[in-house]
């Protein structure tokens, strides 16, 4: 279980320099020299010439000042520059007086040495000159990353963090103690709720009034958006108006906005898609086809093959990978668990603690050895859901199988372990010692993530159904407590056996809240979280929660729609892809079957004409017997192989935002690939 830290605490404005205890004794020194050289410098330009360092700085939550951040950058870059500016004027002293740089000149002696050491300072200064324009741009180049992530993470998480806010203000909750409650809900809310902790910390530390406070967040905030909803409830605030139709309509207004914005991320996603197809699979393709018309015109079609097949196409699958990853919101990043007070002790924590009464106590002693043998026997008696909770640790059980299969089949060798033999038999070395240890590893792993994946998808397809029985139960007079046994008895299926655990946790502990807070830690889905967050704090504000149950199936809905579009949409551009590969395949089984097939059959013909010397060039005005036939089809195979590879991701991470949800398109697509080359 996670257990809930002090938020506000971990957040108060930073110590004064040179008492952080956070920081090591060496980077404290650095910081301490650099003040003391650079310090007053800046000090006196932080409010004119860097003040909007001082900004960035804020936005980007990072805990330090101004002056003291570009002394810091300051001090390291006029450091790391002397070194290198020293390293250089080094090596040109050096190669000047041992003449060693007359080797590689021309020049007569006292000239090529001249020349030779006027070269080495022209790069000193270039390098110099880059280590300080590296340096100058670095503390711009570095808050500028991470206030556009942020703003992404703010902007992501507001929608929530308004209807939380909405839902808590309906229920009965005064509104500062609602902004209260959100900013100690970083947990659920992430970043959004950090954002709100600056307008609490100015009121709790500050004594600033809730209107300046938050004209003060609005201002420092990394995320217009964020800004903007600032300012908004600040002229609420000041006209007297009621908060929740606002919060309502805002919650209305940021859904809208998701709605949109969903639409231009799939339209732009959907011209990925086609840019991958176009020039990630046709455009390899055409590079390969012209690549083997200019080997049957005598070019060195093998060398480009290779910078094609084993440098281009990698690369190009990462690029587009990390863009990919530049314009998504990845859902698994979100936080999916909740801090709670309770805490799972281990056997040694537990022994230290009763260290005295263990040994006075015969029957602790028994319950000791109790909790032990079940601690270590663990992983034997529920070693599924081990597995299932967190798919990656099949890793400890498959990896180490792979390897020693893979350290047999060097030992034994059924092929040659060199290039000549990967040339002879491309198929059977490449799946003897890469394909099926990678196979091994995998498929284990992406059997037990799709069935974690797919129990996940059948709760939230029968949560906001749930949450309309409890609010329905809520609403005729039962309790939370008695509305959660209600909704296990009438829910079948898992959602239904997850209520079943809740209310049992609620008969053992008596503790609604930490019952419901093992429910979303059990599940790890943020939206889950999100709603126990919010169902637990109305629950301790008021019993009557009905309306907020309300808000949250609705919300809960809306989303999930949301997601059953995107999915939808998505789909149709996964089958693209799979088809746009399977074409690839079939053009490269062509030219391995048509192409290849017939030079080597050519070969065999024409071997005794060139015995003889008669030749022959086939009409293409070169020597085909020439041509290295198993190295082709080696770098045709392997070019199957890794646009099977990168294919098969893409399309888990169009259709499921999860490249883990890939691999089995790519095992699937790289063992048709197999097949194929193992029938042509």
């Amino acid at each position: 279980m996670v257990t809930k830290p002090t938020h506000l605490e971990t957040t108060e404005p930073p110590e004064p320099r040179g008492s952080r205890s956070d920081k090591s004794n060496w980077i404290r020194r650095i910081d301490n020299v650099a003040y003391s050289i650079f310090g007053d410098f800046f000090k006196r330009r932080k409010d004119t010439t860097f003040e909007s360092i001082g900004t960035s700085l804020q936005q980007a939550r990072i805990p330090i000042s101004s002056d003291l951040y570009l002394s810091r950058i300051a001090f390291v870059t006029i450091i790391c520059t002397a070194v290198i500016a020293v390293i250089h004027l080094g090596f040109a002293i050096i190669l000047g007086v041992s003449g060693i740089g007359a080797t590689f000149s021309s020049l007569p002696a006292p000239l090529d040495i001249f020349v030779g050491t006027v070269l080495l300072l022209l790069t000193s200064l270039i390098s110099t000159g880059i280590s300080l324009g590296i340096g100058i741009a670095y503390p711009y180049t570095r808050l500028s990353l991470i206030i556009s992530d942020r703003k992404r993470k703010i902007d992501n998480m507001i929608p929530f963090a308004t209807t939380y806010l909405f839902a808590l203000t309906r229920g009965g909750m005064d509104f500062v103690e609602a902004l209260r409650t959100l900013a100690e809900s970083d947990d659920a809310y992430g970043e959004a709720a950090k954002e709100t902790q600056s307008v609490i910390q100015d009121m709790d530390y500050m004594s600033i009034d809730l209107p300046r406070a938050m004209r003060r967040g609005s201002q420092r905030s990394a995320s217009t958006k964020f800004s903007e909803f600032m300012d908004d409830l600040v002229a609420i605030i000041d006209s007297g108006a009621d908060m929740s139709p606002f919060l309502e309509s805002k919650a209305e207004e940021f859904l809208e906005q998701n709605e949109r914005e969903q639409e231009n991320f799939l339209e732009t996603l959907a011209l990925l898609g086609e840019v991958y197809v176009t020039a990630f699979v046709a455009g390899p393709l055409f590079l390969i086809i012209i690549t083997v018309v200019m080997a049957m015109l005598g070019g060195s079609a093998i060398t480009q093959l290779y910078g094609i097949v084993y440098g281009l196409l990698p690369m190009m699958n990462v690029a587009f990978f990390i863009l990919i990853d530049t314009i998504t919101i990845d859902e698994s990043k979100r936080n999916r668990t909740i801090y709670t007070e309770r805490v799972n002790k281990s056997i040694d924590e537990v022994t230290d603690e009763y260290k005295e009464q263990i040994e006075a106590n015969s029957r602790i002693q028994n319950i000791i050895k109790a909790k032990e043998y079940r601690e270590s026997s663990e992983y034997i008696r529920e070693p599924l859901s081990w597995l299932l909770d967190k798919p990656f640790r099949t890793l400890y059980i498959t990896a180490p199988i792979a390897f020693l299969y893979t350290l047999v089949a060097i030992i034994i060798q059924p092929y040659p372990l060199s290039f000549e033999g990967l040339s002879s038999f491309p198929v059977e070395t490449t799946v003897t010692y890469l394909l099926i240890p990678l196979s091994i590893s995998l498929i284990p792993f992406t059997i037990f993530y799709e069935i974690t994946t797919r129990r996940k998808r059948k709760i939230l397809n029968r949560f906001p159904d749930s949450l309309k029985q409890l609010a329905s139960s809520n609403s005729i007079g039962l309790t939370l407590t008695e509305s959660l046994r209600a909704t296990s008895d009438a829910t079948s299926g898992v959602i239904g056996e997850e209520f079943n655990k809740v209310s049992n946790d609620i008969r053992w502990y008596n503790n609604i809240t930490e019952a419901l807070v093992s429910f979303a830690n059990r599940i790890k889905i943020a939206e889950v979280a999100r709603t126990v967050k919010l169902v637990t704090k109305s629950n301790e504000a008021s019993g009557d929660i009905s309306g907020v149950l309300d808000i949250a199936a609705k919300d809960v809905t809306k989303r999930q729609i949301l997601r059953k579009q995107r999915f939808n949409e998505m789909t149709m551009y996964t089958v693209v892809i799979i088809i746009s590969y399977v074409v690839y395949l079939f053009v490269i089984a062509m030219l391995d079957a048509a192409f290849l097939s017939e030079i080597a059959a050519i070969k065999e013909s024409t071997a005794g004409a060139t015995s003889t010397g008669a030749g022959s060039s086939s009409g293409f005005g070169t020597n085909l017997s020439s041509l290295p036939i198993d190295l082709f089809r080696m770098v045709f195979y392997h070019s199957a192989l890794l646009q099977g590879l990168g294919s098969g991701l893409l399309a888990g991470q169009l259709g499921q935002n999860d490249v883990r949800a890939g691999i089995k398109y790519a095992i699937a697509l790289m063992t048709i690939s197999t097949i194929v080359f193992l029938v042509i």
